[in-house]
């Protein structure tokens, strides 16, 4: 694909995987190894909105996995997970997790 004006093709590509405008797609991304992750002392995770479910499930729910990186996040002791309800909506073990977060002990509620 040959974008005009000199603007990358990926962002095009972007584009019609999301089905978004030209103009939605972002220019400028931070992204981050999986090493630097694992070494943070403390990680937030936030997700919003139905779209982010399925990758938030896998990441949160699934297996360990090469094919769903999110999923090194299982094993960091200090993750903070913010998340609203269309995006936690495919968790199978939702249930568990508000009862883990409801009687999180004290010293840990920081």
């Amino acid at each position: 694909m040959h974008s005009p004006n000199g603007v990358a093709d990926d962002i095009f590509v972007a584009a019609e995987e999301y089905d978004a405008f030209i103009d939605d797609v972002p220019r400028h991304v931070i992204t981050q190894g999986l090493g630097t992750i694992s070494a943070a002392r403390h990680l937030v995770l936030i997700a919003t909105g139905s779209h982010k479910a399925e990758a938030f499930a896998a990441a949160v729910d699934g297996p360990l996995t090469a094919s769903c990186p999110g999923s090194v996040l299982q094993l960091h002791p200090h993750v903070t997970v913010v998340v609203d309800d269309a995006a936690a909506a495919q968790l199978k073990n939702a249930d568990f997790y508000r009862y883990a977060l409801k009687y999180k002990p004290a010293q840990q509620k920081h």
